[in-house]
């Protein structure tokens, strides 16, 4: 797809404004059993890329980074899988324990969160919705954090989004 039909079908989508636009968005939504697997199909929209693990930003420029941003427009515009494997590289890269591990952590099952919710798989949708509060509580409540923000987001905002998405999953049963 071209980037002129790219733009024009973002602005059709109701989205906020893209936040990278110099980098286009796929040409479809992964959807697991649906259509070709971006990175193992070879009609995938990703098949034969390198694996980027790209460098951590500092914590103040988590605003202005690109790949940033894009997981962010690919997430504003429902490719969730590719913006869970989007914050997943930056995730590969932090270290353990930091907010910024926890904060990608709970970003990557809030994207895997609405897949589940698609595919209605019930349990699995409340099992990342725990999961992606309790990650980004852990973030929230870490010394690096400075007014609830990390990798630009306000944390408090995002649990409330998280726990808005889907309200009606049942508490997952204890293991």
């Amino acid at each position: 797809m071209n980037h002129d039909a790219n733009d024009a079908r973002h602005e059709m989508s109701g989205a906020p404004p893209l936040l990278a636009p110099q980098i286009p968005l796929p040409p479809y939504a992964y959807r697991p059993g649906r259509n070709a697997h971006p990175l193992r199909h070879p009609q995938g929209h990703m098949f034969g890329g390198v694996e980027m693990r790209p460098p951590l930003p500092a914590q103040n420029a988590w605003a202005t980074e690109t790949g940033h941003l894009h997981a962010i427009d690919l997430f504003n515009n429902k490719f969730w899988w590719e913006a869970h494997e989007a914050w997943e590289s930056y995730w590969h890269s932090a270290p353990v324990g930091t907010a910024e591990h926890h904060a990608l952590k709970g970003l990557i099952q809030f994207a895997a969160l609405h897949l589940k919710i698609e595919s209605a798989d019930v349990a699995t949708a409340a099992t990342l919705q725990r999961n992606a509060l309790q990650n980004l509580e852990v973030a929230n409540g870490h010394g690096l954090v400075r007014g609830g923000r990390c990798l630009g987001f306000d944390l408090i905002e995002i649990c409330a989004l998280i726990t808005a998405t889907a309200p009606h999953l049942p508490a997952p049963k204890a293991q």
